[in-house]
C-alpha cells in the first residue's frame, strides 16, 4: 500500500497492490486513523483512531472497489 494525500485534507489515499504488483484498487479513509499499526486483508483494514485525551480505539474500515 502506498500512502498519499487525497484531494481534500480530510482523508488519505493509498493504492493497494496484489502479490504480483498489480494495482487492485485505491483506498480512501478519514485522517486520524493510523493503518500502519493494523492490518489489511482484501477490502477490510484495521487501524487505530486517536480520540480526545489521547484515547485510542480500534477502527475497522471496509473499502469500496
Amino acid at each position: 500500500m502506498l500512502n498519499r494525500p487525497a484531494e481534500n485534507d480530510e482523508s488519505l489515499k493509498a493504492d493497494v497492490y496484489d502479490a504480483n504488483g498489480e494495482v487492485l484498487f485505491t483506498a480512501q479513509w478519514p485522517r486520524g486513523i493510523d493503518l500502519s499499526v493494523g492490518g489489511i486483508k482484501a477490502d477490510v483494514a484495521l487501524g487505530v483512531q486517536r480520540l480526545a485525551f489521547d484515547v485510542q480505539r480500534v477502527a475497522k474500515l471496509r473499502f469500496r472497489r
